[in-house]
């Protein structure tokens, strides 16, 4: 039974997506370019006006979790 529910647990832990912006990448491009990745970054969080990582939601300040970690790691790939 334990191992059961832990295989469930499992499984339905892969559906999780740690990127929410990757599904607007698209699904037929093989490889898929660093400008790629940028766009789909820029229009998944473009409706919430995202400035220095922060963006306000009904007058609450909230973090947008990845965008700063997104930006640093597309300042180190441009310069490659």
């Amino acid at each position: 039974m334990r191992a059961l529910l832990l295989l469930l647990l499992t499984f339905s832990l892969l559906e999780l997506s740690a990127q929410p912006w990757l599904s607007n990448l698209s699904q037929n491009k093989a490889n898929h370019t660093l400008n790629d990745h940028i766009t789909a970054f820029d229009n998944y969080w473009a409706p919430y006006n995202v400035q220095n990582g922060k963006y306000i939601e009904n007058g609450i300040t909230k973090k947008a979790y990845g965008w700063k970690q997104f930006k640093r790691w597309q300042w180190e790939m441009e310069s490659q």
